[in-house]
């Protein structure tokens, strides 16, 4: 008994230090971490403070010293002259754009209302013309006289008197003037006619009985005269306004074109 009994006298007297030694070690590791986290917080406590001291405008604070004026009154405050300035420069900004835009104003008006615009040069006045009377159309007889002046056709005679036996189917009526000459001998078959019809008549009646003028002419011919028959055979007729012309001779071509030119 003894024995055991000083064995766990022993085994307790080493059990006391054990226990303080790992007792104190959780203690010292706990306090660290405190210490370590109010550390933190402390350095984050700083850092929000410091932001809100940086906003804070400087001109919150009050001057320590004002100068007194003269009659002993406190000055105004800086803000307040600021204020005032301030209001007096946004005044005299608006003044001059007022102004500005009442200038504009003004001087746009007499450039919309008071502007005149150039004057066109008047063009001179050009003198009346006196009525030229219309020159009044050529018979039929002028016509005749104007080609045989220009171009030689022979000796010719008058045929107007055996209008109504040469020229068939023509109503002498409704012609204004006519015009008929033929060889004087019967010898050749040169002929010239030209018919003047009276407005709203028919020329190409006319022209038809032209036409058959010249085959009766050619028939005339073809049995004794061949050369004759040729020419007869090559008769023009030529419609030009109210005036039909038939020519037949060896320069029948060049007297229709001069017809065709003077009327």
């Amino acid at each position: 008994m003894k024995r055991w009994t000083w064995i766990m006298a022993l085994m307790l007297a080493l059990m006391i230090p054990l226990q303080g030694c790992t007792s104190d070690a959780p203690k010292d590791e706990g306090e660290e971490q405190n210490q370590q986290e109010q550390q933190e917080e402390e350095l984050e406590q700083e850092e929000d403070k410091e932001p809100e001291e940086e906003k804070e405008p400087e001109d919150t604070q009050a001057p320590t010293d004002e100068p007194e004026n003269s009659d002993g009154d406190t000055p105004v405050s800086n803000q307040g002259q600021n204020n005032t300035s301030s209001e007096n420069t946004s005044a005299s900004v608006q003044k001059p754009q007022g102004g500005g835009s009442s200038s504009s104003q003004g001087s746009s008006q007499p450039s919309q209302g008071g502007g005149t615009q150039p004057q066109q040069p008047q063009q001179p006045q050009q003198p009346e013309k006196p009525d030229e009377k219309p020159q009044p159309a050529l018979t039929a007889s002028q016509v005749v006289s104007n080609l045989l002046g220009q171009h030689s056709m022979g000796d010719l005679a008058d045929y107007n008197g055996m209008v109504g036996t040469l020229y068939g189917g023509i109503d002498l009526s409704q012609m204004e003037s006519y015009c008929i000459k033929g060889p004087a001998m019967g010898t050749t078959a040169t002929e010239i006619a030209v018919f003047q019809v009276k407005d709203g008549g028919s020329t190409a009646s006319v022209e038809k009985a032209l036409r058959q003028r010249a085959d009766d002419i050619a028939r005339t011919f073809e049995q004794y005269d061949p050369e004759q028959y040729e020419i007869a055979k090559k008769a023009v007729v030529r419609t030009e306004g109210n005036y039909v012309c038939m020519v037949i001779g060896s320069n029948a071509s060049a007297v229709a074109s001069s017809f065709e030119k003077l009327v």
